[in-house]
């Protein structure tokens, strides 16, 4: 079983993680928008060379029906 932390621990671990959080805000916002297209590129290529494409079109339409019975029921009500 582990050692619970204590509250002194758990305020430095959330005062590290602070820090982190606040370093990727800066260096997403010096991030260009050609950059950030050029990461999105790599994504995209890894989800093709993993093969994911196809699992993810099958959950994208299961997306887009859930959101079509939503707007069905949003103008029902309106």
């Amino acid at each position: 079983m582990k050692k619970a932390i204590t509250k002194a621990q758990a305020q430095d671990f959330k005062k590290r993680w602070g820090a982190v959080n606040l370093f990727q805000r800066k260096e997403l916002q010096g991030t260009t928008i050609n950059q950030k297209l050029q990461k999105l590129a790599v994504l995209m290529a890894s989800g093709k060379a993993l093969k994911w494409t196809e699992a993810l079109s099958a959950e994208e339409e299961k997306v887009r029906e859930l959101w079509k019975q939503l707007k069905r029921k949003c103008d029902e009500n309106a």
